[in-house]
């Protein structure tokens, strides 16, 4: 059986990529830090710090796995985008791919993201210095190696204090939702689509950075407006009500060609469908 490690395995994505990989065959090892997963019976959990080198060596020489989904990474919200972490985690990474290397590792597969290209912060230049280590290192050592850049997700279990579970859970509130004028064009994609992309990538042959995102561009006033219509409740959002960052670009678009041509990827969810499934989600968490 195919052996895989997926670090942070109970993070926003990581713990959608765990069924799938099953699914498809893998004996998964998920790695957390002090989270439990739930529902995964199937799942060997390994508790580990991934900062410690010595857990580092300790738990790739236990498993050997044969893949890597590297999805862990410090990204505390408010926080994350300048903490001098991502320069530790940086490091760690480096570590990882060594100890996956040395324990006979053939295809590793790290999370990227669009800040590489678009923010000047500690968090997006740390992200585009591990891409270009990884990929001479693989390069050296003969692994195969690929960097799936992330763009802007929503879904089940993301923090509540970003966007969309904001104003999702201001509307079942009955609470006003003030946001920004929202005129900046993203690229969303619901997480579930988003890990699946990441399990298909780890099955396949296709190497080097791979964006993962819909494709279909979207202003974010429009996605507000979208939860605003399905919820009925287009009353209680304040666009404008706060003020835009200074350093937001205008556009954040990817393209998904590779994805959907070269690994074969294809979307579960459309916007409208993601946001709906989305809503219910939040519903039977406040119900619950």
């Amino acid at each position: 059986m195919k052996k895989v490690i997926v670090t942070g395995a109970s993070g926003f994505i990581g713990r959608h990529t765990l069924k799938p990989l099953m699914d498809k065959g893998f004996d998964v090892y998920g790695l957390v830090n002090s989270t439990d997963i739930n529902n995964f019976s199937n799942c060997s959990q390994i508790k580990a710090n991934l900062l410690n080198p010595e857990e580092v060596k300790e738990t790739f020489n236990k498993v050997k796995p044969d893949y890597l989904l590297h999805l862990a990474w410090d990204v505390t919200s408010g926080k994350y985008l300048n903490s001098d972490q991502n320069f530790e985690w940086v490091q760690a990474s480096i570590e990882i791919i060594k100890q996956f290397q040395q324990n006979g590792g053939k295809k590793a597969v790290f999370a990227g993201t669009c800040f590489e290209e678009y923010f000047k912060t500690p968090y997006g230049i740390s992200k585009k210095a591990l891409r270009d280590i990884m990929e001479s290192y693989c390069d050296l050592k003969n692994i195969n190696f690929s960097w799936g850049r992330i763009f802007f997700l929503y879904g089940p279990h993301e923090n509540p204090k970003r966007l969309i579970p904001y104003v999702i859970n201001s509307l079942l509130n009955n609470r006003e939702a003030e946001c920004t004028e929202g005129n900046q064009t993203r690229d969303f994609l619901h997480v579930e689509d988003v890990a699946q992309a990441f399990v298909d990538i780890l099955e396949s042959a296709v190497n080097g950075t791979i964006d993962i995102c819909s494709g279909e561009p979207i202003k974010i006033n429009q996605l507000i407006n979208k939860i605003g219509e399905q919820m009925g409740k287009n009353d209680l959002i304040r666009l404008g009500a706060r003020e835009t960052s200074m350093n937001e670009p205008d556009v954040i678009l990817g393209n998904n060609n590779r994805l959907v041509r070269e690994v074969g990827w294809k979307p579960k969810y459309s916007i409208d469908k993601g946001i709906e499934q989305t809503i219910k989600w939040w519903k039977n968490e406040i119900n619950s």
